[in-house]
């Protein structure tokens, strides 16, 4: 009776906290949308020809390749115009806002597994009111969806872990899943390696079958999909992206200027726990195989960005709050203050993410405003 009663009080405190996690979301689009509104990036027509495209309205021959060899978001965004009347663009935004929702949840999921309920709690939370998760949810872009997506792959395969047994047509539509993901965002596919944490699980004898449905689902969508782009644009796939590697050249400060741009307000934390802070050793060799799919595209990328550094988001926000917590643990005055801290550091992160989407639409960097202040504050 009583293993059935924390079972329960587990279940009600997951309920609570998904509930709270979808009205922090929606006070959070709702204070973006009435300061700073929905809007297009320079980036923002690629993905709405593509979507235009599907549906007849725009020419193939006048697409950039690398959007159309991306194609299932902007294929979300046409059917969502097609059965709605909205525009393209316009199909972005409640299909950012779902993914925003959901990412949410499944890092809380994530993080959950991974670490505690207070970790999980806090890093759901700092994910919801990051400038990054803000700045392209309501954006005409593809990376809320494609972060939503990394968490779904990673989620999926702690399950399968969980799991003492899945039968071949289970095994069969996880790689069908799999291989989707590259046509979500062509960096995805970086991520395919992790089906060897569950691989290392099971017996030997069943590790061949198992691994020849997972290439042959996955390579499904993919060949189907690249061969129609062959066809129609005589273009091999990933060429783009191979060809700008060898045209560009991504020195290591301005990797490490990107990292620190991704997860600019949050550093002191991460460093904070990383030394005092582990995982769940039950998934050590998924959490190694997950942060190699992660910087495997990263570096070979030939733009060093804070959005790519920031895919990185599932294991360095569990980080960040882990260290939030041990800072509020060694406050020794009360349990109220302590909680008391624990909000006011994620109020005060919200407030600054926040000025940071200001100051980056006024195209006003983070010193020039502290000197603005400085100067005001002299006269």
């Amino acid at each position: 009776m009583e293993n059935l009663a924390g079972k329960k009080g587990g279940k009600n405190r997951q309920s609570r906290a998904l509930f709270t996690f979808v009205g922090i979301a929606l006070l959070v689009s709702i204070i973006h949308l009435s300061l700073f509104s929905f809007r297009e990036t320079e980036d923002s027509p690629c993905w709405i020809a593509v979507g235009e495209y599907f549906l007849g309205q725009e020419e193939i021959s006048r697409i950039n390749p690398h959007c159309l060899q991306n194609p299932l978001i902007p294929g979300a965004a046409a059917l969502l115009s097609w059965a709605t009347g909205i525009p393209v663009a316009g199909a972005y935004l409640p299909l950012n806002l779902a993914a925003l929702v959901g990412s949410g949840i499944l890092l809380y999921r994530i993080a959950l597994k991974l670490t505690n309920r207070k970790v999980a709690a806090i890093a759901a939370l700092l994910f919801l009111i990051d400038f990054h998760s803000q700045y392209y949810a309501f954006s005409v872009m593809p990376d809320s969806l494609t972060w939503f997506f990394e968490l779904l792959l990673i989620f999926l395969m702690i399950l399968l872990i969980s799991k003492n047994h899945l039968n071949n047509t289970a095994f069969f539509l996880y790689g069908i899943i799999f291989g989707l993901a590259p046509l979500i965002k062509m960096n995805l596919v970086f991520l395919f390696p992790i089906i060897f944490a569950y691989m290392l699980k099971i017996k030997r004898a069943k590790r061949i079958t198992l691994l020849f449905l997972f290439i042959l689902s996955a390579s499904l969508p993919l060949f189907i999909f690249y061969s129609w782009i062959k066809v129609n644009l005589d273009l091999f796939p990933w060429f783009l992206l191979s060809s700008e590697i060898q045209d560009h050249a991504t020195s290591v400060r301005e990797h490490l200027f990107s990292f620190v741009s991704a997860f600019l307000y949050i550093i002191p934390f991460i460093i904070f726990a990383a030394f005092k802070y582990s995982f769940n050793k039950k998934y050590n060799s998924l959490m190694i195989l997950i942060a190699t799919g992660l910087l495997v595209p990263i570096f070979i990328w030939p733009y060093a960005m804070s959005r790519f550094a920031f895919t990185l988001f599932v294991i360095l926000l569990p980080l960040a709050a882990s260290g939030m917590l041990n800072l509020s643990d060694r406050v020794t005055l009360g349990k109220k203050f302590r909680r008391g801290l624990l909000v006011a550091i994620l109020i005060g992160l919200y407030l600054l993410n926040t000025l940071r989407i200001y100051l980056t639409f006024s195209n006003i960097s983070h010193l020039e405003f502290i000197k603005r202040i400085l100067f005001a504050s002299q006269i």
